[in-house]
């Protein structure tokens, strides 16, 4: 069974909420992991299954039951291929986008970065500054999985994901939300996406806050939850689950739930934001094109 529906972007933006949202409908199954990120092959730092097999195996659970099922890769909109491969793997596909003040979201975005261990500067406007010396490979973090996510103003810019899917799909099987919308009127705008993809209605009783800001209690324990073992010790440990019956349970997984911990950012000073503002001033008036929405409230908040 293919994957129907596909959460291409953007990152920070209200995906991995709305993904959990219809995962959690009565007729959608979620896969193994959220983020296969299987058809991005020039994000390989960050590529899951390598084969077709593998990612199908990902929806063995959707095959017996027959329900709908889908893959919440952000970083497909940013890929050369990866959307043209979607096309190709299931032309009916349907796809959804969900866009964000950019200024936000790119500071969203490094907060999230310094707590996967992709970013090492924990100053924004320093790491902003770093991104032509990323560019071109240097100071780039030893944990970094994937040097193009540090590029922020990149990221930023969603309008070109936008067009590579209008590129490969037609326009009735896409779907652009903002994250806006889901805040102001969570039902209103499930029920939306649910006869978008043909999905009966279900009411949710509570939208809760999901994936919000954390941050590590200790980067050594983080290392080791995210990155995983050294290769020296995986075999001890291994031995040492099994003498403790604790089977499937992941040890890395726990120790980052218990390094981790939620609380707000502080807001970008007002310099910042202004100057950002007119940085991607030009991509707030593409992504009110493609949209059909109204963004001045961006430029407002951005004080553009």
């Amino acid at each position: 069974m293919k994957p129907d529906f596909f959460l291409v972007g953007a990152p920070k933006c209200g995906t991995t909420a709305l993904f959990q949202y219809l995962c959690m409908h009565p007729d959608v199954c979620a896969p193994a992991i959220k983020e296969p990120n299987y058809f991005c092959e020039d994000f390989s730092g960050i590529r899951g299954p390598r084969s077709e097999a593998e990612y199908l195996a990902l929806y063995a659970e959707a095959e017996e039951s027959g329900r709908s099922v889908g893959d919440a890769s952000v970083v497909y909109m940013y890929s050369d291929v990866a959307l043209k491969r979607i096309a190709e793997f299931n032309p009916a596909a349907k796809i959804i986008v969900m866009l964000r003040n950019p200024v936000d979201m790119v500071y969203s975005l490094h907060s999230q970065h310094l707590f996967t261990l992709n970013e090492n500067v924990s100053d924004f406007s320093a790491a902003w500054e770093l991104q032509s010396a990323r560019r071109e490979g240097s100071n780039i973090p030893k944990m970094c999985l994937e040097p193009a996510v540090l590029q922020y103003e990149t990221m930023g810019r969603m309008s070109k994901g936008i067009r590579r899917a209008l590129a490969v799909f037609p326009d009735e099987q896409i779907k652009v939300l903002l994250i806006d919308e889901i805040k102001a009127a969570p039902q209103e705008t499930f029920d939306d996406v649910l006869g978008f993809l043909g999905l009966d209605p279900f009411a949710l009783h509570e939208f809760p806050v999901v994936n919000a800001n954390k941050t590590n209690k200790s980067k050594w324990v983080a290392a080791l939850a995210q990155r995983g073992l050294p290769p020296a010790i995986r075999r001890p440990a291994r031995r040492l689950k099994k003498l403790l019956g604790l089977g499937n349970v992941s040890v890395s997984g726990k120790l980052g739930e218990l390094n981790e911990t939620h609380h707000q950012r502080p807001p970008m000073s007002h310099e910042l934001r202004s100057r950002l503002g007119r940085v991607f001033a030009d991509e707030i008036a593409e992504l009110e094109l493609l949209a059909g929405r109204d963004l001045s409230h961006w430029r407002k908040a951005n004080d553009v």
